[in-house]
């Protein structure tokens, strides 16, 4: 933002401060600055938005994402026989005995 208040651009950018109490805000900021007729900046203009719960959400779906994908290869590990040495996780013992059996069902 200095560089930009320095050359007489536009600004744009994310900046991230603790508050008093130490919880954190995450801002985005955007805006320019105004320059007198000698060209000297007098003032910026712009407008600066509150966005930590947006990222909240996005750092959540982004873990849950990572968290499916593994899931996904060790389902897929265990269906084709590689990956869990021959047993049964224990998250899928519960399941019915004849339904992990490879047996294909009749048609």
């Amino acid at each position: 933002m200095q560089k930009a208040w320095a050359e007489g651009q536009p600004f744009s950018g994310v900046l991230r401060f603790r508050k008093p109490g130490g919880s954190e805000r995450i801002l985005h900021t955007q805006g320019m600055t105004i320059r007198n007729a000698s060209g000297i900046p007098v003032r910026a203009i712009g407008v600066v938005q509150d966005i930590t719960e947006q990222h909240l959400i996005e750092e959540e779906l982004r873990r849950l994402s990572l968290q499916l994908m593994g899931r996904k290869t060790r389902r897929t590990e265990f269906l084709v026989g590689t990956g869990f040495g021959g047993t049964v996780p224990e998250s899928l013992s519960s399941l019915p005995a004849g339904f992990l059996s490879r047996q294909r069902l009749p048609q």
